[in-house]
């Protein structure tokens, strides 16, 4: 995930900050899009563990106290 979002943290930089010719934008665009995507699949794949496991710990603190 880091390096992903590292690769946009580039791509994003080298489009405002170069002078880049329609073609060469388009192409780091479209590949900052995919990055995107990836980074979005990601994070809801964390989120998923995440609430995977606050839902087991939850019940297993319902155990202790049951």
């Amino acid at each position: 995930f880091e390096v992903e979002l590292h690769k946009l943290e580039e791509i994003r930089e080298s489009l405002e900050t170069r002078e880049l010719g329609l073609d060469e934008a388009i192409a780091l665009y479209e590949e900052g899009m995919k990055r995107l995507g990836a980074c979005r699949e990601r994070l809801k794949e964390y989120e998923a563990t995440l609430e995977k496991l606050m839902v087991e710990d939850s019940e297993k603190g319902d155990d202790e106290e049951g």
